[in-house]
């Protein structure tokens, strides 16, 4: 598992440490995580379509989500870097309140084959996990009127990759 880490980590360095003229951006590679027409929230109806956009620098585009109580919400994440799943796989977790996401996070570590959604925390909704280039989504029933933690809950992502889910 050590050796794992020391993999994961040493790709990460490799991404966001490059030196001299080389620039290791988002927009450097190809890739950027700002707000677009295809990102912005679809509603019809009862309905909501949310897009979050993920990267190789371990980012998601969206700090904060907004639904209404009781409505159909569909979350559509896409993985605009290069990096396979392997390396740099996300996914996006939506917990339940009062779920300590330092705790899910560290139960994660050891559900790599459930693509860390450890079991015995139970989740609102949680996508499949998923390397450069990739899209996934998943629908569901937005819960009580609150605030909500999402993560994605790859091995050491949690710490950047998290945000608030509001509902109303």
């Amino acid at each position: 598992m050590k050796l794992y880490f020391a993999i994961v980590w040493t790709a990460f360095a490799l991404v966001n440490c490059g030196g001299g003229a080389q620039e290791n951006s988002a927009e450097a590679n190809g890739t950027s995580l700002q707000t677009t027409e295809e990102t912005k929230p679809k509603i019809t109806g009862k309905k909501i379509e949310l897009t979050i956009s993920s990267d190789d620098q371990m980012q998601f585009d969206k700090r904060e989500m907004t639904v209404g109580e009781g409505q159909e919400v569909t979350v559509i994440l896409k993985h605009i870097g290069k990096m396979s799943k392997e390396v740099m796989g996300h996914n996006w977790v939506l917990l339940h309140q009062g779920t300590s996401i330092t705790d899910y996070a560290m139960k994660a570590l050891d559900a790599k084959e459930k693509e860390y959604l450890p079991e015995e925390i139970p989740v609102i909704a949680a996508t499949n996990m998923i390397g450069g280039g990739e899209t996934t989504s998943i629908t569901f029933q937005a819960p009580a009127k609150g605030t909500y933690d999402f993560i994605c809950s790859y091995p050491g992502h949690y710490g950047l990759m998290k945000g608030k889910f509001i509902v109303q």
